[in-house]
């Protein structure tokens, strides 16, 4: 895992991109923060945010909007 401090990240998407769960896995970011674009339903939001969560190996990263 690489530290570059804290930070936190956005996702380009509704689902994290293998790169970007790759990314998060390597640099490990403070937390998530969602946009208009993340956001289609509850349920995908409870995916996109689980797929976060895991990419960085804690289960109660902070995700917000």
């Amino acid at each position: 895992m690489t530290s570059i401090g804290a930070f936190i990240s956005g996702c380009s998407g509704p689902v994290l991109s293998s790169a970007e769960r790759d990314f998060f896995t390597r640099t490990n970011p403070w937390g998530l923060i969602l946009f208009k674009r993340n956001c289609e339903t509850p349920e995908q939001l409870k995916t996109l945010t689980s797929a976060f969560r895991e990419a960085v190996g804690r289960k109660n990263a902070p995700v917000s909007c």
